[in-house]
């Protein structure tokens, strides 16, 4: 038997086992639905019935519930074998499901029936299961009289025989004239023929048998008969008289008197044994009251494990016990009306405490301590099963993590929340989140950051201070530096003012070195990028002109601390390409071909004598061909050149008028060469060295 009652819901905070909950929300809506029976029994499988062609049209949940529930019966005994038909039907007694198998009396009878026999059942030819016929474990009753001819044997849920076998009764209809002419189905199944279904009227009434006409096949005795209109059963056929004219007996009468039955041995606080079985398989031993469980008992799962031990007051959990879930976790303390309330304490499947304190309905509400399985820990306020008001969060060490407001499990309001490393906030939270007005503070407690928060995060205006002293004042946005602010040194002088962009500089702004030195211009991605100036100390122009990440790039003016300076051509933060330096006094010093910094290529280099030079450059040396000019505009030397120096052929005239073509080394002659007057006539011809003729 099956006793429905509700007394499992539960709502774990944290962490809690879904599966839990909804086992317990399903123990709820058994009890506030009893008379839904219908919904314990449904889930057919399609494969488990054959293609059927019934006489009438019939819905096909139906024909495969009536093809299920309808089998043949078989007693063999030492002397006999007995066949016949008979079907499964569940009804409610009370708070019991009763599951039985009915057929006729005049088949199977109390004193056809030897205790312990075995019978067994089978459905269109195939075997559901055999069972023992042991009066002391299960309920046997035969109803005979002038009208009833009917016998019950219970099914227990040791049978394991499905709940999609079982059809349910209709136990309200009254017996009276008004059901003649009713229309009702007689489903059949005879050995070798097709499954189908008889339609007929119900054509007379006496007490509990009426004769209805139908085209129904001989050996259909205790086969079932629906109401059309509910699709209930309310009958079972007995015998055909005629060629349509046939018997059956209301069941209503029969389940009635069951009832009574199971009613007087509930209230001598047993049935079976004491042992009481729920429609999900769970089942209760213990003591009873008013047919329902009162007193002390404990409630099993469907595997043996207990589920509760404790007391019950009609039908539910109440005072105190121990509640036991599926995953291991269990519950010691107070019950009322079936649910958690009073004090009481929760453990994990290992034995450790998860929650200790208040309960009202199932949830945590008052004042407890919630403990996760990594070992942090809660103390504080609770409702509706979370944590709510003031509390106070720990550390598996027992330092505290968070103390302040809570709402639904979350940081909200005023709190102070400390990381393991001591690093702290205090201020307003929301969602669990530092949202509002709030500071940041370092291990040593000085401040971090104090300003505005939003989900976690600085946004709107802040201060934040780096731990060397540095600080910054502005606007933040998603935990970044974001609009206008203002860096500063330790020593509180301003490092960069201006325009930031997801934590770096980027648009306008200033930059001050601690020498002094500082620049005003265009940057991007925190560098200078764009258009530029850089200062000297004294505020003197340095640079002015184009930047790429921090270098001078493209064409811009750099002015050297003596005064001198170039305009030109910039890549990767040198001199490069076409451009001219400038002595102070704002002559040309040079203008040409620049690399890295350096004069190479072609260029004129002019000394502030005056004398210049005209030619190729390397490494800021003149090098290759080249002519030096003097002053005036005549030529000094032209000829080769090696790291500034006259090296390899060339000529030299002086300002007398004599002139040297020859060779040269180092910056003299060495090697042939001639020396001429300045009419053109020899003076000397032979070797030099270092600028020392040699007779031959």
């Amino acid at each position: 038997m099956e006793i429905c009652e509700s007394t499992e819901n539960t709502d774990n905070k944290k962490g809690t086992n879904q599966e839990n909950i909804q086992n317990e929300q399903q123990e709820q809506i058994k009890e506030n639905n009893l008379s839904n029976v219908t919904n314990a029994h449904s889930g057919y499988i399609e494969s488990e019935v054959r293609p059927l062609k019934p006489y009438i049209e019939f819905d096909s949940d139906t024909l495969k519930k009536l093809s299920k529930a309808i089998c043949e019966i078989v007693i063999e005994t030492g002397k006999e074998r007995k066949i016949c038909k008979g079907f499964f039907l569940y009804f409610r007694i009370d708070l019991v499901w009763f599951k039985c198998l009915m057929t006729n009396e005049h088949m199977i009878n109390n004193e056809s029936i030897n205790n312990n026999e075995i019978i067994s059942i089978s459905n269109e030819g195939n075997k559901i299961t055999s069972i023992k016929l042991d009066k002391n474990q299960r309920y046997i009753k035969s109803f005979k009289d002038e009208n009833l001819d009917i016998t019950v044997i219970e099914i227990l849920n040791e049978d394991n025989i499905s709940s999609d076998y079982f059809l349910e009764s209709e136990l309200d209809i009254p017996i009276n004239n008004g059901l003649i002419n009713n229309e009702i189905y007689i489903p059949q199944y005879i050995e070798g023929q097709q499954f189908k279904i008889a339609e007929g009227i119900i054509k007379d009434i006496i007490k509990y048998e009426f004769n209805y006409s139908a085209n129904i096949d001989k050996g259909s005795s205790g086969n079932p008969i629906f109401q059309k209109n509910s699709k209930k059963i309310i009958g079972i056929h007995k015998t055909t008289v005629g060629n349509m004219e046939n018997i059956g007996n209301f069941i209503y009468p029969v389940i009635n008197k069951i009832k009574e039955e199971i009613r007087k041995k509930c209230n001598n606080g047993k049935y079976i044994n004491g042992k009481y079985m729920y429609d999900d398989g769970k089942y209760y031993i213990g003591e009873f009251k008013n047919e329902i469980p009162n007193g002390k008992g404990i409630k099993y799962y469907k595997n043996g494990n207990i589920l509760y031990d404790g007391f019950f007051i009609n039908g539910k959990f109440e005072d105190n016990g121990k509640y036991i879930w599926e995953n291991g976790e269990y519950y010691i303390g107070q019950f009322k009306n079936g649910l958690r309330n009073g004090k009481g304490t929760e453990y994990y499947s290992n034995g450790n405490i998860k929650y200790e304190g208040d309960l009202v309905n199932n949830q945590y509400e008052g004042n407890g301590k919630y403990i996760w399985e990594s070992g942090e820990y809660y103390i504080g306020q609770f409702k509706n099963g979370l944590s709510n008001g003031k509390g106070t969060e720990y550390y598996e060490n027992g330092d505290i993590k968070y103390e302040g407001d809570f709402v639904n499990d979350q940081y909200e309001g005023n709190g102070k929340y400390i990381w393991e490393n001591g690093i702290y906030y205090i201020g307003q939270f929301k969602n669990g989140l530092s949202n509002g007005k709030g500071t940041d503070y370092y291990s040593n407690g000085s401040i971090k950051y104090e300003g505005d928060w939003v989900n976690g995060k600085f946004e709107g205006n802040g201060k934040y201070i780096l731990e060397k002293g540095e600080y910054y004042i502005g606007q933040y946005e998603n935990g970044l530096r974001n609009g206008r602010g203002t860096e500063y040194y330790a020593n509180g002088n301003i490092k960069y003012e201006g325009d930031w962009v997801k934590g770096k500089k980027d648009g306008n702004g200033k930059f001050n070195w601690e020498n002094g030195e500082y620049y005003i211009g265009q940057f991007k991605n925190g560098l200078r990028n764009g258009k530029g100036v850089e200062y000297y100390e004294d505020g003197s122009i340095e640079y002015e002109g184009d930047w790429i990440n921090d270098k001078f790039e493209g064409n811009g003016k750099y002015i050297y601390e003596s005064g001198e300076y170039y305009i030109g051509q910039f890549k990767n933060g040198l001199s490069n390409g076409k451009g001219t330096e400038y002595y102070e006094n704002g002559d040309i010093k040079y203008e040409g071909d620049f690399v890295n910094d350096q004069y190479e290529g072609n260029g004129k280099y002019i000394y502030e004598s005056g004398i210049y030079y005209v030619g190729q450059h390397k490494n800021g040396l003149s090098h290759g061909k080249g002519t030096m000019y003097n002053s005036n505009g005549s030529i000094k030397y032209e000829g080769d050149w090696i790291e500034g120096k006259q090296e390899g052929n060339g000529k030299f005239i002086w300002k007398n008028g004599n002139y040297y073509i020859g060779q040269w080394k180092n910056g003299l002659r060495n090697g042939e060469g001639t020396m001429f007057s300045p009419n053109g006539d020899i003076k000397k011809k032979g070797n030099w060295i270092n600028d020392e003729f040699v007779e031959n």
